[in-house]
């Protein structure tokens, strides 16, 4: 492929200075093509890398898994949050990804936590025996709108997020049921499962709200907005869809540089002091998976601390673009409380309005009714007449019928002062 780049030796990192993370596209001549195909289909590069880096994850065997630097081992199966306003792109990434690097994994939309388990294995009968039967080991979940997966998994009963959870982590899926006969397990380490979900900032309350459960954490967050787009795109008429290495791996651990190693075990030491925020819970392990898939999209199957670097600067876009959508949520979040606060003043006044109408409507039938027994009051004696709540609207109710004819008024003197009299009409 002729990009008319230059770009530095793999196998001699140059010296790295973290700036801007639009130096991830000058790393590697493959990212830099991704940039210009991105641009070229006026989508994202953010959000086609991170398509393009589940199915880089795909292409690796369930059975490579990444060292058991603390626990046990964990799984390379990859997440991705395809983040941006509706209709800004999470489709039309994925439908360039798939034209960059064809693939014909089996792709798939969950309707429940238990169907994903039937993704991978399923029960037939064999010579009138049941029998569990694997379909697949590699599978790429594909969810357009983070409300189909909040809505499934707010359902009650719904196992939906904890599966994902558990796929994440490779860990065994099938639910127990009562019947040994719908139980369809599929083992640790035997499945690989790569998941795109599509995430509008408004919307994404739910999922951030599972924090607690794990479920945010486990994403890379990528924009599907390009506020650098050019006004006229390249273009690129011949071009090369992606090779990756498609030599039979080794199955077991993946190896990882030493950094890798340094750095995970000092994290997991301020973990366990109890330093670490509850959002960067799985970050370190994000992080690993999506070195790992950045490096076998480049071609190559040994990581380096260069591609660990380059990963750094994805992960800061991640963590900027999950940033921004908390962002997002709490200016929603304060202008619907003050939408809420000037409803509840509103209804507050209009409460308040009939209130004093019925009291004025209650205070003139007293009035015509007391003229009418009394004949003619001075003002003060018709005031000391009424109940003391009424005493500060009776001024003005009493001015009000007077002048619309209601009562009678006249001026005159009373106890050698000048005072209103009111009468009966």
């Amino acid at each position: 492929m002729g990009f008319g780049r230059e770009y530095p030796d793999q196998d001699v990192p140059p010296p790295y200075e973290e700036s801007s993370t639009e130096q991830l596209w000058d790393r590697d001549e493959k990212l830099a093509y991704i940039h210009d195909f991105a641009r070229s289909r006026r989508v994202s590069p953010w959000s086609l890398l991170g398509a393009l880096m589940v199915r880089s994850a795909c292409t690796i065997p369930p059975t490579v898994t990444v060292p058991a630097i603390i626990g046990t081992r964990a799984s390379l199966n990859l997440y991705v949050a395809l983040t941006g306003p509706s209709g800004t792109g999470k489709g039309a990434s994925e439908g360039a990804a798939q034209d960059l690097f064809p693939s014909s994994v089996h792709k798939f939309t969950p309707g429940s936590g238990e169907g994903i388990a039937h993704v991978y294995r399923e029960r037939v009968v064999e010579d009138k025996i049941q029998v569990l039967r694997t379909i697949r080991d590699t599978a790429l979940c594909s969810i357009p709108e983070v409300d189909l997966l909040t809505t499934l998994g707010g359902r009650q009963g719904s196992t939906l997020m904890p599966v994902l959870r558990q796929g994440w982590s490779g860990e065994q899926l099938g639910n127990q049921n009562a019947s040994k006969e719908r139980t369809v397990p599929v083992e640790a380490h035997t499945y690989r499962l790569g998941v795109t979900l599509g995430v509008q900032p408004g919307r994404a309350g739910a999922l951030l709200e599972d924090a607690d459960g794990g479920t945010p954490q486990r994403f890379l967050w990528l924009p599907t907005l390009d506020p650098d787009a050019p006004e006229h795109p390249p273009v690129l008429e011949d071009y090369e869809p992606l090779k990756v290495n498609y030599a039979p791996w080794r199955h077991g651990d993946i190896a990882l540089p030493d950094v890798i190693w340094h750095t995970v075990q000092e994290a997991q030491w301020r973990k366990l002091r109890g330093e670490v925020d509850t959002l960067d819970g799985h970050r370190l392990l994000t992080y690993i998976k999506a070195t790992v898939a950045l490096t076998v999209l480049c071609g190559r199957r040994l990581v380096t601390e260069y591609d660990w670097d380059t990963a750094g600067l994805l992960m800061r876009k991640s963590d900027d673009t999950r940033a921004w959508v908390q962002q997002v949520l709490a200016e929603e979040n304060t202008r619907r409380r003050n939408n809420e606060a000037v409803a509840d003043g509103l209804h507050e006044v209009i409460k308040n309005d009939v209130i004093e109408a019925k009291n004025r409507e209650r205070l003139t039938r007293w009035v015509k009714r007391t003229l009418r027994k009394e004949g003619e009051l001075a003002s003060n004696v018709l005031r000391k007449k009424a109940a003391g709540r009424d005493r500060d609207t009776l001024h003005s109710l009493l001015d009000d019928l007077a002048s619309d004819g209601s009562i009678g008024a006249r001026t005159d003197v009373y106890n050698g002062q000048e005072a209103t009299f009111y009468s009966a009409p």
